[in-house]
């Protein structure tokens, strides 16, 4: 306990003021004292509930026989996060964490091969529990703190302005959108194949675009400026069309690819269908409810943003001389996607300059050798087709 010295003739007075014996004193004392200090501990209890907590969740079916590249991430955030707890759930240990009632809504269970259950796992605890959700393959390259905006009551990083990643999420617990979310993405894992697209016809029709505009690429778009120009004129005239041809025909039609992204991704669906989303720039809609983000394509995507999402460039871009200038702490982390794991596995070694390497060396974790490493480009021994 602290002390505090007093003078005789200061002592004396106290008492003589607070009363004759040194008991009353001391009641006195702590009762001024109580009442000095109980607005700053009002105020600080207050705040405590309106935090991000330091708990960082991640999920891995198997967590015996967890990949290089998951060990690799999770070193980083022991390095750019200290003084959080690292939670890695699994098949074993996921219910530890999910009251009894909740396991298992609509069928949604650790063994579902789709992403659905992982899904819906992250909404369910940063809506419980609070902290940050940070996918197993999401490398952390500067403190995180860099990535979580505290003022709002769900941050992260968006894709093109128009869709929330869910890669990395920062949440305070009880958060009424999270609420709401998790309440929509059970509604979706409830349904049948025939269901979901009636429910996505519906949506449509009330004039909510269920992934934004977003993720409806065709592939015959790309490869020429002609080409780029019908596949704008063919998003920008076309589509509406499509959606008017729907509302007067009750005929579903999905142009390209999106009802494939629809059903694959299912979170950032159940996210725009809560919040009304339009095929505008959601960012205001999300402000009005506590979501924040910043751009994907500038921080943990980059890497994948400048090689145009090929994922065999982006291996060979991280793991070469030409990323040697890549600002590994403006971009905040690096989100390696399947296909990049497996372009990586065949790749023996990265150049010392290079994105991989330094950040081997600042996490102290070595996924591959570097290039001259004892003398020569080494081959890698034992290690997985996949990282």
């Amino acid at each position: 306990q602290a002390r505090f010295p007093a003078s005789p003739p200061l002592m004396r007075g106290l008492m003589a003021w607070c009363g004759s014996t040194p008991w009353l004193l001391l009641a006195n004392l702590r009762t001024l004292f109580l009442a000095a200090c109980a607005p700053l501990a009002a105020a600080q209890g207050a705040t405590s509930k309106h935090v991000v907590p330091s708990i960082i969740w991640s999920y891995w079916s198997d967590d015996s026989a967890l990949p290089v590249i998951a060990r690799l991430a999770m070193q980083s955030w022991r390095t750019f996060a200290p003084g959080y707890e690292v939670r890695l759930l699994s098949t074993r240990t996921w219910t530890d964490y999910v009251l009894a009632p909740d396991q298992n809504p609509a069928g949604l269970n650790a063994s579902d091969p789709t992403p659905n259950f992982a899904d819906w796992l992250r909404i369910y605890l940063l809506q419980h529990y609070g902290g940050v959700w940070i996918d197993a393959s999401l490398i952390l390259t500067a403190p995180i703190r860099a990535a979580i905006n505290t003022s709002a009551a769900v941050s992260g990083f968006c894709y093109g302005k128009m869709n929330f990643e869910v890669s990395f999420m920062a949440a305070k617990a009880g958060s009424p959108v999270l609420a709401a979310w998790r309440q929509e993405t059970e509604k979706i894992a409830a349904m049948d194949e025939g269901t979901f697209r009636q429910y996505l016809f519906d949506v449509k029709l009330g004039g909510v675009e269920p992934l934004n505009g977003q993720f409806a690429a065709c592939r015959w778009g790309h490869g020429s400026a002609a080409r780029e120009l019908v596949h704008w004129l063919f998003h920008h005239v076309v589509v509406a069309g499509v959606n008017l041809f729907m509302r007067l025909t009750r005929f579903p039609w999905y142009p390209c690819g999106e009802y494939y992204w629809q059903g694959y991704l299912t979170l950032n669906v159940a996210l725009n269908v809560v919040m009304g989303a339009t095929g505008r720039d959601p960012r205001p809609l999300w402000e009005r409810h506590g979501i924040s983000c910043q751009d994907t394509e500038a921080t943990v995507s980059a890497a994948s943003a400048l090689q145009g999402f090929d994922e065999f460039r982006v291996a060979d871009f991280i793991a070469g001389e030409a990323s040697a200038g890549f600002d590994l702490t403006a971009s905040l982390g690096m989100k390696l996607r399947r296909d990049t794991r497996l372009a990586l596995a065949r790749i023996p070694a990265c150049h010392p300059q290079s994105a991989l390497c330094r950040i081997q060396r600042l996490v102290n974790y070595s996924l591959m050798p570097e290039l001259g490493a004892g003398g020569s480009e080494m081959e890698r021994q034992g290690m997985p087709a996949e990282l």
